[in-house]
């Protein structure tokens, strides 16, 4: 199944479903919420990872994700690919862009979350039990007051202010994390919550090209690499 493009801004997919559901796809389509109370895909089933193989490439996303919207959950799902798509204009972190519940064998690459309120979460366990989540988290910017996302390349552009940025804990052992100031206009800090020499452990980027290479061990975040970050 491939779902059909739209530009409707009210548009909601929903799959709830007591049978197995397999092979569904989403490649490519653009979803407008009217309002940020919106999922854009929801997919649930009742019996256990009821839903297979599912594929989410490619799409974009504007407007979607709230506190307890986001802008796609999956529930009960075995086996999914979820890479490339944009997500924009969404609100409050605390309840992520994705949720995922009860799934498992999931994996993304290349998401790209543009927004200036990065979610403290992009990709969360809401209460389910959820195993071999893998996602490349891609690359976001940071600016202000921000929670890095737990993978992939942070940049720090401090053109609009210094930047306080916060990482919490990491989801996989052996994930690693990158911060680079591209913009160094005004001295930014990065507090790391759990690392290996202190919690939290602060560094410190006035520089552009500086740069922080940090690796989750399951506990706790160790620095693999610095050049001028200091702290």
């Amino acid at each position: 199944m491939i779902a059909p493009e739209t530009n409707d801004p009210a548009i909601t997919v929903q799959f709830t479903s007591t049978s197995t559901m397999t092979g569904l796809k989403f490649i490519g389509n653009t979803w407008f919420a009217p309002n940020k109370e919106y999922f854009g895909i929801w997919m649930n089933n009742s019996s256990s990872l009821g839903i297979r193989d599912i594929t989410i490439v490619g799409n974009t996303f504007h407007g979607f994700g709230t506190s307890d919207r986001p802008a796609f959950q999956l529930d009960e799902v075995d086996g999914g690919n979820v890479s490339g798509n944009y997500f924009d204009n969404y609100d409050d972190p605390l309840g992520g862009v994705i949720q995922l519940q009860t799934c498992q064998n999931v994996s993304g690459d290349g998401n790209t979350f543009n927004d200036t309120t990065v979610p403290s979460w992009a990709f969360i366990n809401d209460g389910g039990t959820n195993n071999n989540i893998r996602f490349n988290y891609g690359k976001e910017t940071a600016t202000g007051t921000v929670t890095l996302l737990p993978g992939g390349i942070s940049t720090i552009d401090s053109s609009g202010g210094a930047v306080t940025a916060t990482l919490g804990s990491g989801e996989n052992i052996g994930e690693p994390k990158t911060v680079v100031m591209t913009d160094a206009t005004n001295s930014s800090t990065l507090s790391v919550t759990n690392h290996s020499t202190s919690d939290p452990e602060v560094f410190t980027f006035d520089a552009v090209d500086e740069a922080l290479v940090l690796m989750w061990t399951g506990t706790e975040w160790i620095t693999v690499a610095s050049d001028g970050v200091t702290t």
